[in-house]
């Protein structure tokens, strides 16, 4: 190869990694998941969402926890989300909640159910595995399918909910909204979603210190 088309690739593989790089920070910034061992990656096949600045998630408007503050109920915010060419599928990005949403699947689900007396364990596909590639490097993924009572955006009527954890970073709770085409891609967009999020392994002293904190208050009291 010729030095100096040697040169103009080399040059051009590192204006390419500059562009992933700064448009990870962008997306990162957009999560409020800034300085947390955390990259994004813009999905293949989607273009952003520039008319829903904020994406308001109310599984179901005719269902409230009993134990429930008085109006409120069950649902997420996101605001980055990425829309399939063909509009059949949304990708809802995690917004930084804290530590721990492991509640959230159940929650989620009987909310769907409009019962927050069933018992959801069957419905949620936990996975712990060795090697956690597949799963945005997180400790632990929660998988779970809903039917949405209502329709987002009156033609999203599925939904797979994923929420992960990992010591000291951020936990994820993300969203993949679905038409009844989309339905049969299921698993195409939701390993999409997964492929454009990844957990580093270095997590921040803020981050430790936090970790330390929820496990002290998650800790039985003795007493």
């Amino acid at each position: 190869m010729r030095p100096r088309l040697r040169a103009v690739i080399m040059g051009l593989l590192l204006f390419m990694s500059q562009i992933c790089y700064a448009q990870s920070e962008w997306m990162v910034d957009s999560c409020h998941l800034s300085f947390s061992d955390i990259k994004m990656y813009q999905p293949e096949g989607f273009v952003i969402d520039t008319v829903n600045k904020v994406h308001l998630i109310d599984l179901n408007p005719d269902f409230s926890p009993s134990n429930a503050i008085k109006g409120s109920r069950i649902g997420s915010f996101h605001t980055l989300a990425f829309i399939s060419y063909n509009e059949d599928c949304i990708l809802l990005f995690p917004t930084n909640l804290g530590l721990s949403l492991s509640g959230m699947p159940d929650g989620e689900l009987k909310a769907c159910a409009g019962n927050e007396n069933i018992n959801t364990k069957k419905q949620i596909i936990i996975v712990a595995q060795k090697d956690m590639s597949k799963y945005c490097n997180a400790d632990t993924a929660y998988i779970y399918r809903m039917k949405l009572p209502n329709p987002y955006l009156g033609k999203y009527t599925n939904c797979i909910g994923i929420c992960l954890r990992k010591y000291a970073h951020p936990a994820m709770l993300m969203k993949v909204m679905l038409t009844g085409e989309g339905l049969l891609s299921e698993d195409v967009y939701l390993n999409t979603l997964l492929s454009s999020i990844e957990y580093g392994n270095e997590p921040t002293e803020t981050w430790k210190r936090k970790e330390i904190l929820f496990n002290e208050l998650m800790r039985p009291n003795k007493n």
